[in-house]
């Protein structure tokens, strides 16, 4: 984790982790702090979600690129540390080539 104090989110979900799984707290605390460190990101994309009119073209792009960018890798991370599983992309063809932005 970071050096800051863990939000009162993460915080409560560490908790909570702690309790459900018997993991060792330092671990709580790293799968919370990857479930929440892209709360921002999904606000925005929830704003969008619920009126998407009032975003132009460029401004909807944006918030989907940073969900995009952001949200993915802290979800991998907290599900290894979780699951102890890394999930795969399960929608692309063996033959597809991601695409190039």
């Amino acid at each position: 984790m970071s050096g800051s104090e863990p939000n009162e989110l993460a915080q409560r979900i560490a908790v909570a982790l702690e309790a459900a799984t018997g993991m060792a707290r330092a671990q709580c605390e790293e799968a919370a702090f990857h479930l929440t460190d892209w709360r921002d990101d999904l606000e925005a994309l929830h704003a969008l979600y619920n009126q998407p009119g009032e975003y132009d073209p460029g401004a909807l792009y944006e918030i989907v690129q940073a969900f995009l960018i952001h949200a993915p890798p802290h979800t991998m991370r907290a599900s290894e540390i979780l699951l102890g599983w890394e999930p795969e992309n399960i929608f692309r063809d063996d033959d597809e080539e991601p695409n190039e932005a």
